[in-house]
């Protein structure tokens, strides 16, 4: 499936309280529907601890069968309802997109009250968006199921198609899950995150954006 990611921030008026009660609870009935395109749809709210540099606080995750069902939902009447919706919560001047494509590496729950680290990253000056994959995926990877505490891993590959549309701003994005904000504490205080994955990605990732977050899994099917 194709994964379409939504970075948000709330409006300035508005508390962090506000936003997320907003978005959780009225957003979604803005529209009275289903929507046919979307499979899964996903809130993650942004943390305060542990802390992260994203100038975000908070994601919509929405996964269609298909670029051509997102497109379809992205022009939809439905959309433009949602999109209208937003001007109650969202600050809509600072926003920004991503799509592509899950690979899980490790396979483990994501259940309510886990605690999630996301990493938007982009490849080092000179590495071919290939040779970025391929070290992500038999080097780097392999490093990260070491970690301390882990319970589910995925990484996220920037779509093809967008390569042919102009040099998209982060070419893949890390989801490591965890059971709880101690965990992720310890995580992030272990010598297997500083000296090993870390410092590994270094040798090909030039910039990385940290963001934590709990989920809310609105639309999930078994």
């Amino acid at each position: 499936m194709v994964h379409w990611r939504y970075f948000i921030s709330r409006r300035p008026d508005l508390s962090r309280e506000q936003f997320f009660t907003y978005w959780r609870k009225r957003h979604p009935r803005a529209v009275t529907e289903p929507i046919a395109q979307i499979k899964r749809y996903v809130q993650s709210h942004g943390l305060l601890d542990p802390p992260g540099d994203s100038p975000y606080e908070g994601i919509a995750e929405l996964w269609t069968e298909t670029l051509d069902d997102l497109r379809a939902l992205l022009a939809s009447p439905q959309m433009a309802t949602l999109i209208k919706d937003e001007l109650n919560f969202i600050d809509r001047e600072h926003v920004e997109y991503l799509t592509t494509n899950d690979i899980v590496v490790l396979d483990g729950p994501r259940k309510p009250g886990m605690v999630k680290g996301v990493w938007p990253n982009k490849r080092k000056a000179g590495m071919s968006v290939a040779e970025y994959r391929r070290y992500w995926a038999e080097v780097h990877a392999p490093m990260a199921l070491k970690l301390p505490g882990l319970r589910r891993y995925e990484r996220s590959e920037t779509l093809d198609e967008l390569y042919q549309l102009a040099e998209p701003r982060w070419d893949g994005v890390a989801q490591l899950w965890f059971d709880d904000v101690e965990a992720a504490r310890r995580f992030l205080q272990s010598e297997e995150f500083i000296d090993g994955t870390w410092a590994d990605g270094e040798k090909f990732v030039s910039s990385v954006s940290t963001f934590w977050a709990q989920e809310h899994l609105l639309i999930w099917p078994r």
